[in-house]
């Protein structure tokens, strides 16, 4: 059985069961109006990680983000949002 939580972001309701897409991660940062060094921050990494992140898939930067790194950056979107 796959874990399977949802979140929203703005109106786009955000799925966590596998690593996410480069586009799912920039849609999100982008939604939360961040920079790639401000949410690089959020979850404890650095703006070159993010930037890897949302690069496309195929290139010789791209690199998968880690779910668990995905899922502290919604959980922290969700707490922004309620401040």
């Amino acid at each position: 059985m796959k874990f399977l939580t949802t979140m929203a972001c703005g109106s786009k309701l955000l799925k966590m069961t596998s690593n996410p897409t480069p586009s799912e991660i920039r849609q999100a940062r982008e939604l939360a109006g961040l920079s790639q060094t401000a949410a690089a921050e959020l979850v404890h990494s650095t703006c070159r990680s993010w930037q890897q992140w949302e690069a496309k898939v195929g290139t010789g930067t791209h690199r998968k983000m880690h779910l668990a790194f995905w899922e502290l950056f919604l959980i922290k979107l969700k707490k922004r949002k309620t401040k």
